[in-house]
């Protein structure tokens, strides 16, 4: 989705658009929800707002320059691109990504700040020395493991996802939902029932969550008002109430254990 409005003064028609075009966007993501975090300058996603006020609020205050990466409204945390077809090699294993997956074999070389071959030196990378990884060292053993698991069908067959496209895609529907790690493994235990057999899954959420944190990709949660109100986080994270409407953060007992995440 194209984002440069961002950057336009508010009073720009394609600023307008592109606001519309985001509600439109993240409302769909949230059917069943009439306010959702504000992306303005000013309450910076820790407010929820109504389509209407954040509208308004993003005409006024602008659009938080930092927010080019959707998350908080049910965007990937993980850039989707649409790639070429892509071939290497680790060993003597052919590596490939299907051209209808996701970019993630770039994104790989991107987030390790490796150097990606071109397709002529890919050719003469037949030779030993291209292939030989005996005296690399663990983050390289480590990166072009990753690179097997971007380039590994998901199941025999499979031509929507590959392994690691498909363990990010649950990954982020679990931020989206606030699921627990808990039902996260018993989905990745029914899903392994339910797919052909050669499926490539984890056994548990701590096994597919190593795979992403291995690039630095993690996630943190805050408190919410029970009211959808606003966030609890950075400078509003140690308030025990909301500042909109007043409601306690946490539940009724001695333990402060938050109502709403």
């Amino acid at each position: 989705m194209d984002k440069s409005w961002i950057d336009l003064e508010s009073k720009a028609p394609a600023y307008l658009r592109g606001i519309d075009a985001f509600l439109d966007f993240a409302f769909k993501n949230r059917p069943n929800d009439t306010t959702i975090s504000c992306p303005c300058e000013k309450c910076d996603n820790r407010y929820f707002k109504s389509r209407m006020d954040i509208r308004d609020h993003c005409f006024f205050n602008g659009f938080s320059k930092n927010y080019k990466n959707w998350t908080y409204h049910g965007e990937s945390y993980v850039p989707v691109q649409r790639p070429t077809i892509e071939a290497s090699r680790f060993q003597n294993n052919e590596l490939r990504v299907d051209n209808e997956g996701d970019n993630i074999v770039g994104l790989l070389y991107e987030a390790m700040g490796m150097q990606r071959m071109s397709d002529n030196e890919m050719n003469d990378g037949e030779s030993s020395e291209n292939n030989d990884l005996s005296g690399a060292n663990k983050e390289t053993l480590q990166f072009y493991q990753m690179l097997e698991d971007a380039s590994l069908e998901l199941y025999p067959g499979c031509a929507e996802f590959t392994k690691f496209s498909f363990i990010n895609h649950l990954l982020n529907l679990k931020v989206i939902s606030g699921s627990t790690n808990t039902s996260f493994t018993l989905l990745l235990n029914l899903l392994e029932k339910a797919f052909p057999k050669g499926v490539n899954l984890p056994k548990d959420f701590n096994e597919a969550n190593k795979i992403t944190t291995k690039l630095g990709f993690t996630y943190e949660t805050w408190d919410a008002c029970p009211n959808n109100c606003m966030l609890f986080r950075n400078q509003d994270e140690f308030l025990e109430a909301c500042e909109i409407c007043g409601t306690s953060r946490y539940k009724e007992g001695d333990k402060k254990i938050a109502t709403k995440k």
